[in-house]
């Protein structure tokens, strides 16, 4: 028997309309690669300049399964180090918050134990 999924792909129009602000990043981002550099997140599958150049190629599922999503830790360093000032920390957890709700997403087994209580 065929289970149906409660969640569908979110698409990159999903991300237009659900998040303009990250959207925008996206598109002014000229993929220097300083925010990546700057990054302490301790897992590395990407960083935050690859999460941006994934998004401007369209391959948002590839982005929203990413465990790096999850090991942000909110430092803020590579928006503070990003030459057109753009906001990739909050990009960042705004697709974290997206990933969520993706029927694939990869949660870390710290964060498990605490929803499924």
């Amino acid at each position: 028997m065929h289970e149906e999924h409660p969640f569908r792909e979110i698409t990159l129009q999903d991300l237009e309309r659900l998040d303009p602000v990250t959207l925008r990043t996206v598109r002014s981002c000229a993929n220097c690669g300083r925010c990546g550099g700057a990054c302490l997140a301790r897992i590395r599958d990407l960083s935050p300049a690859r999460v941006l150049r994934l998004l401007q190629l369209g391959r948002l599922d590839e982005v929203l399964t990413s465990r790096f999503l999850w090991s942000c830790i909110g430092c803020r360093r590579c928006s503070r180090c990003c030459p057109q000032e753009l906001d990739v920390a909050t990009a960042v957890v705004r697709l974290r918050r997206l990933a969520a709700r993706h029927p694939r997403a990869t949660f870390p087994e710290y964060l498990l134990r605490y929803v499924t209580r």
